[in-house]
């Protein structure tokens, strides 16, 4: 888990071709409404569900959740596809639905060993995710400079963040973190929202000191080595075939596809942003825990003159 453009879908696709496991994008996020937090069927991105929570909207969830992990391999990726076909029957019935056929699929069906679920909106549920599923968790960080300005580029919805009245009432004003920017910068509102994710992600580590961080520029440097690392890390098995998976991710892409020149990627930021840009995030990131980052690496220092 990390926030979006911070590299989380290049990770989790490469941890995906190790020999036993198979990777499960996003299936967190399958409801984006562009106006408000909440879709027509219940979902939307950035829940907020705290740990032992029975909600509604913890159920909802939950039924998501329940099909990434009863076996998402490919050929039971149909599940998924079912899963979201559903979304329009009512939820009292949809809901216990999805979820009793999730788990009698996952005792009768053999599964992989392991699953590797990604998602960048989830950082508000993380904790009722461990408590209700256990999952080794992995959070991804980039530099922050870097992350605004991908999210900038692509561009990266926001998806009301900044307005949401539940985030703000049980996550900024829990935290102390800062309110969102006056005004209609979509620059400082990109930076704040940034700020805000990865801040969420600091605090929950403080009590997890067993998360794994990830760097996505130390993934940059020699993809192939460092990935068959992070898979010994984390008990996957690890071939040359999964070698071979790196570096065939090794060439040019753009927008939401994950094939990069990992190389080039660290720093992209001095093309997009400005002076007066930087000074900008920078002043916007410095009142959140560890400036934009999950967890401050050393091979940086602080974002201000790098230029």
């Amino acid at each position: 888990m990390g926030s979006p453009r911070s590299g989380t879908t290049w990770i989790g696709r490469m941890l995906g071709n190790a020999t036993d496991a198979v990777y499960v994008d996003e299936p967190d996020l399958v409801e984006a409404p562009s106006t408000g937090p909440v879709g027509r069927h219940g979902f939307g991105p950035y829940p907020v569900i705290a740990a032992g929570e029975k909600s509604l909207r913890a159920m909802r969830y939950a039924t998501l959740w329940d099909l990434a992990f009863a076996d998402a391999s490919p050929t039971h990726a149909s599940l998924l596809t079912l899963g979201r076909a559903v979304m329009r029957i009512p939820a009292p019935v949809r809901d216990p639905l999805i979820s009793r056929g999730a788990r009698a699929v996952a005792r009768l069906r053999p599964s992989r060993r392991h699953i590797v679920a990604k998602s960048v909106v989830g950082q508000f549920c993380l904790e009722w995710l461990v408590d209700s599923y256990g999952p080794e968790v992995v959070l991804i960080q980039r530099h922050p400079l870097d992350v605004v300005a991908s999210w900038l580029t692509l561009p990266e919805p926001l998806y009301g963040l900044p307005q949401n009245e539940t985030v703000r009432d049980r996550v900024v004003d829990k935290y102390g973190f800062p309110p969102p920017p006056n005004g209609t910068s979509h620059l400082l509102q990109v930076t704040w929202c940034v700020g805000l994710l990865t801040a969420t992600l600091h605090m929950a580590l403080r009590d997890h000191q067993d998360w794994l961080v990830v760097t996505h520029e130390e993934m940059c440097d020699d993809p192939v080595r460092r990935f068959r690392a992070l898979a010994e890390t984390l008990g996957l098995g690890w071939t040359d075939t999964s070698d071979n998976a790196v570096r065939d991710s090794q060439r040019p892409g753009t927008g939401r596809v994950t094939n990069r020149i990992a190389a080039d990627l660290p720093g992209k930021w001095r093309k997009v942003l400005s002076d007066a840009d930087v000074a900008e995030v920078t002043r916007v990131l410095e009142a959140f825990p560890d400036q934009g980052w999950i967890k401050a690496p050393d091979l940086v220092g602080s974002m201000a003159g790098q230029r």
